[in-house]
């Protein structure tokens, strides 16, 4: 689960056999300001659509992995994509961010983009 206000934000572990078990994972190599739209892929990559502070109109797809289960990790990809929302993973190489129409909140067309992420060896213990 991703946690963040304008002051902190954190990535946070929940195990579903035990959710009061949560803890804070540390991010070794990259300040972290939130995620959004977040998956878990086959390999063990945590993938997600992250804000662009810089530039309002752009976002990125960033991708973490951890070799300890999930209590550090470590930012792996950084993808520059349109302002967007959410990501779905189609198939094992196949990723899509949707791209939100921010002038029409009311918007009925969305866009999607195609997502090229490298596939990665198993980050699994």
């Amino acid at each position: 689960v991703a946690y963040y206000t304008n002051t902190e934000a954190y990535l946070v572990k929940i195990p579903t056999d035990n959710p009061t078990d949560s803890q804070i994972i540390d991010i070794k190599n990259f300040e972290f300001r939130g995620l959004d739209g977040m998956l878990l892929t086959e390999t063990g990559s945590l993938i997600g659509v992250a804000k662009n502070f810089e530039d309002p109109k752009k976002g990125f797809v960033l991708e973490f992995s951890s070799e300890d289960d999930w209590k550090t990790t470590s930012l792996v990809n950084a993808i520059d994509i349109k302002r967007s929302t959410t990501i779905a993973q189609v198939s094992s190489d196949e990723y899509y961010v949707m791209n939100q129409d921010w002038k029409t909140p009311k918007a009925e067309n969305w866009t999607l983009e195609r997502v090229e992420i490298k596939k990665r060896q198993s980050t699994k213990p």
